[in-house]
C-alpha cells in the first residue's frame, strides 16, 4: 500500500469551512458556536 498523493482537501482560509466561520475560523475559536455570538459578521 503506497501513500497516494491524494490532493489537499483543506478548506481555504478565505472560504467559509461551516455555515458563517470563514473570518472566524482564523481566530483562537476552537467552536463555531462563541463566534456566532459576539460577531453578527454570518447574519
Amino acid at each position: 500500500m503506497t501513500p497516494l498523493p491524494r490532493p489537499r482537501r483543506r478548506p481555504a482560509p478565505h472560504r467559509p469551512t461551516v455555515a458563517g466561520t470563514g473570518p472566524t475560523r482564523r481566530r483562537p475559536l476552537p467552536s463555531p458556536l462563541p463566534d456566532s455570538q459576539p460577531t453578527g459578521r454570518n447574519l
